[in-house]
């Protein structure tokens, strides 16, 4: 159906992005994420180019 996902991405924000929180909240505990956090901690170069501070954003 057209315009499914536009109807379904306005809902979901006007509800307070429940669903979508939910998503990212089980994405971050993925054990591959815990482990990816710790790879990047043993790099410190990657902070000084780093896109996205997720303490700030």
């Amino acid at each position: 159906m057209r315009g499914e996902f536009a109807r379904e991405f306005i809902l979901e924000n006007r509800s307070g992005n429940v669903a979508f929180n939910a998503q990212r909240r089980r994405a971050a505990e993925h054990p591959m994420e815990k482990v990816g956090a710790r790879l990047r901690s043993l790099m410190p170069w990657l902070k000084d180019n780093r896109l996205v501070d997720r303490s700030k954003n």
